[in-house]
This record gives C-alpha cells, sequence and structure tokens, in this order.
C-alpha cells in the first residue's frame, strides 16, 4: 500500500499463511510470500473513503493492509485466521511473536514530511518510510540508519523522531545517563537530533532500536527539554 492497492491472493493453511501474485490458471507462483501463523496478529480498519472492508496484518517482518471484496469476505477471512492461530499456539506449542513491523502509510497520505511538518514532497523532495513508525518523512529527518529488532538484521532507514525516542528510552531505563544543564524550550525532535545526536552516535552504533510509544509521535515539539552537558556512559557500553 505504499502508492496504490495492489491485488493479490492469499491461501491460508493451519500453520501459515501464503500470498502473492498467483495466477492459477496461467501456472504462475512466483513472488508468493509466506507467512508463519505464529507471528500473526490482525487488527481491523474501519471503513474509509473508497477503502472498504480492510484488516491489517501483522507480522515482525512485515505489517500490511489487506481489503476483502465484501464484508462478508473480510469476516470470513479473519475469522479463520484468527482461529489458526489459536489452535496453533494452544496445540503446536508455539509463542507468538512479540514485536510486529510498522504499517506503512501509503504516499498518497502525505503531502508534507510527518516528521518535520515543513519539507513539502515534490519531484525533487522525494518521500521516504520510516522502517520504525511507518510515517512518511523526508531525507533531512531520515538521515541515520540503525538496526530494529527483529525486522532487520542490516541497518534500515529510520525518522529522528525514532532516534530521540530511543535515546529518551536508553535513558529512562538507566542504560545512560546524562549530565543535565541549561534548559530548552520548544526544541523540535529535528533541532534536537542536529544539536545532541553525535553524542549518541556511539552508542546507537552497537545497540538496536528501542520502540517508541504510539503515543510519541504525535508529539512533534518538545514543550520542555533540557540540553545534554555532557554524557556519562556505564562501563559495558565503552
Amino acid at each position: 500500500l505504499r502508492k496504490k492497492p495492489k491485488r493479490r491472493q492469499f491461501f491460508l493453511f493451519n500453520d501459515i499463511l501464503v500470498y502473492g501474485n498467483i495466477v492459477i490458471s496461467k501456472k504462475r507462483y512466483n513472488k508468493q510470500r509466506i507467512i508463519a501463523l505464529e507471528n500473526v496478529q490482525l487488527e481491523d480498519l474501519p471503513d474509509e473513503g473508497g477503502m472498504k472492508n480492510g484488516w491489517i496484518v501483522k507480522t515482525p517482518e512485515k505489517s500490511f493492509a489487506v481489503y476483502a471484496a465484501s464484508p462478508k469476505e473480510k469476516k470470513e477471512w479473519m475469522i479463520h485466521i484468527e482461529r489458526c492461530v489459536a489452535d496453533l499456539l494452544e496445540k503446536g506449542n508455539k509463542r507468538p511473536a512479540k514485536e510486529h513491523a510498522a504499517v506503512w502509510i501509503p504516499d498518497g497520505e502525505a503531502a508534507r514530511c510527518m516528521a518535520c511538518g515543513r519539507t513539502q514532497f515534490n519531484l525533487v523532495q522525494r518521500r521516504h518510510h520510516c522502517r520504525a513508525c511507518g510515517r512518511v518523512i523526508c531525507g533531512s529527518c531520515s538521515t541515520h540508519s540503525y538496526r530494529i529488532d527483529n525486522l532487520n538484521k542490516k541497518p534500515v532507514r529510520v525518522c529522528d523522531m525514532v532516534i530521540v525516542s530511543s535515546v529518551l528510552t536508553l535513558i529512562k531505563t538507566g542504560k545512560i545517563t546524562l549530565q543535565i544543564k541549561t534548559p530548552i524550550f520548544s526544541v523540535s525532535a529535528s533541532e534536537f537530533v542536529t544539536t545532541t545526536l553525535p553524542s549518541f552516535i556511539s552508542i546507537f552504533s552497537r545497540h538496536s532500536i528501542v520502540k517508541a510509544p504510539t503515543d510519541f509521535y504525535d508529539k512533534v515539539l518538545f514543550r520542555t527539554f533540557t540540553s545534554v552537558g555532557s554524557l556519562k556512559l556505564p562501563e559495558e557500553l565503552h
């Protein structure tokens, strides 16, 4: 759903969900994807405009929206998938996934960068997606790449808001400690990253992204924050 909906065929088995551009009549089965059902979590999507009968399929590797042809078909698919997942977890000695990949917001829903709110997208200013939160962001707000737990073995593009939130999470959990100096007011996420992120680069090169709470992304501006005077790392992080 990054640009526009694409037609896909789904096949549900008792332990996996298979989907792809599978054409049975012409025997073309390429580009199919297989999802282990123990990692699947469903989320209902309300009807909006022309997008109806939808739900979200969440997995650790990829999460995406699916739209059925009718309300009845949607209901049947969701019931059958959830039943298979429940049976597998109960009888198959499987454990559900703790983390799921973010659902990408479609390009068409963002005329401006969802991080800074200033950059307007056009032929020059391209859209990018943060792999951690799924929001549409500009290049200036996503200059850093880091590894996200359960999602990628290699570093991927993440937005400045996720970086800042990850720093705050590390501070809150006591993995890093800060000596605070002068207070600063109305500091944006991008400005915070620009002025203080260099102190944390060495940390993030060795530590994966800690996912932020959902409500963090609704706060583009920090109303009150403090600048970092100096950074003190625990011995195990040096």
